[in-house]
Parts: C-alpha cells; sequence; structure tokens
C-alpha cells in the first residue's frame, strides 16, 4: 500500500530550542519504516510539517502516465474521516496554509501552521495515510 512507498520528512521549526536557522538536521527511523527529519529554525513560532512519498513521472510507464500527479489531487478528495476539502479547512481554520507538488522521483505535502498546532497536521497526515478514499466517480 501506499505505506511501502512512503518516505516522511517532517520539517519541524519551533522555538523549543536556542538552535539557529543554520543548525543541522537531525535523523531518525521509526519502528514502521518512516524516517523522521527534524530541523529546528527560531526565527518564527511556525512549524512546517512535510510528507514525501517515493513516487513520481519516473516511477510511471506507458498507459498510467500522470497517477502520480492524479493521486497528489486526489489526497485533497477525503478519508474515512475526514469529507473532501475538510483537510483544507481545518488548516485553513487553525490559521495555516498548506499545498503539495509532485515531481520526477517524489510527491510531498507540506503544511506550515502556528508552533502549537503541529500535532493537528501529524493527526490529518496519518488518517490521510492509512485512510485515503478513492471513488471510482473521480476518475470518471
Amino acid at each position: 500500500m501506499l505505506m511501502r512507498i512512503c518516505l516522511i520528512l517532517g520539517f519541524v521549526f519551533s522555538l523549543f530550542s536556542t538552535a539557529y536557522a543554520g543548525s543541522s538536521p537531525h535523523e531518525f527511523m521509526l519502528d514502521n519504516g518512516l524516517k523522521l527529519i527534524v530541523k529546528k529554525d527560531t526565527r518564527a513560532p511556525v512549524v512546517v510539517s512535510q510528507v514525501w512519498y517515493k513516487v513520481g513521472s519516473s516511477y510511471e510507464y506507458n498507459g498510467i502516465t500522470g497517477v502520480s500527479h492524479v493521486l497528489e489531487h486526489m489526497m485533497f478528495k477525503g478519508t474515512e474521516e475526514y469529507a473532501p476539502g475538510e483537510f483544507s479547512r481545518i488548516i485553513a481554520a487553525n490559521g495555516g496554509r498548506e499545498n503539495a507538488f509532485t515531481g520526477r522521483d517524489y510527491t510531498a505535502y507540506f503544511q506550515q501552521l502556528e508552533k502549537s498546532r503541529l500535532e493537528i497536521s501529524f493527526k490529518m497526515e496519518s488518517d490521510r495515510m492509512r485512510g485515503l478514499l478513492l471513488p471510482e466517480e473521480e476518475f470518471a
């Protein structure tokens, strides 16, 4: 499933440290194989959470070209817990912004929020990673 192709890169910028913007990132490997990268930056009281999947146009072959970009958009169409568009509404309601992008060998999603709201981003990305809905009518 998606977990097999998932590579998580969380860039966390917080005021919990006296580290400066140029500090080195710290890498952690979770028991489930996800890689977490944390880079502290104290210039603003915000966090940026990013999730990167190892999937992009270079993994596509004739007959499925564009599927990575389609899946990027489908990730905003709802899960078992969140209705279509609700993910974006929650981020905005919490003063944040979010977006996604697809490259040749990755697809990434990010949220920028006030530092105390990082858990919101993690909770919703976790749900999206496991409970994404792919209704057939979206592909018609």
